[in-house]
């Protein structure tokens, strides 16, 4: 399902093949070490995930997020995995992700880890 919307995203030429690229390598990296993730939070992270590569790849900076909402994904449940995976993305990534895209991804993240 995740490899399937990341299909559609490039195919609308939503974001780039470059982008689909480096998404699925992520969604194979993320079903290699996380199987238990649900399928419906992994899909807002995975769109998130891209739309944030096409943006940085254009050279589209989003600002920092609220430190209130950082400040609960810090003392999230998640926290600690998605600081592990976000290392994980940076390994695999072609897009030099700024610290305001990382915050966002976190954030995500952590959705994405907490029960």
């Amino acid at each position: 399902m995740l490899k399937q919307r990341t299909e559609i995203l490039a195919q609308g030429k939503v974001i780039s093949k470059e982008v689909r690229d480096f998404v699925i390598d992520v969604i194979d990296c993320m079903h290699e070490q996380y199987p238990e993730v649900e399928d419906e939070k992994a899909v807002m992270f995975i769109t998130h995930l891209a739309m944030a590569a096409e943006r940085v790849s254009k050279g589209d900076i989003a600002g920092h997020i609220d430190a209130r909402l950082f400040a609960e994904a810090y003392a999230s449940e998640g926290y600690d995995k998605a600081l592990e995976f976000m290392g994980k993305i940076k390994e695999l990534t072609f897009v030099p992700f700024p610290d305001s895209e990382e915050e966002f991804l976190i954030l995500h993240l952590c959705n994405l880890f907490c029960p």
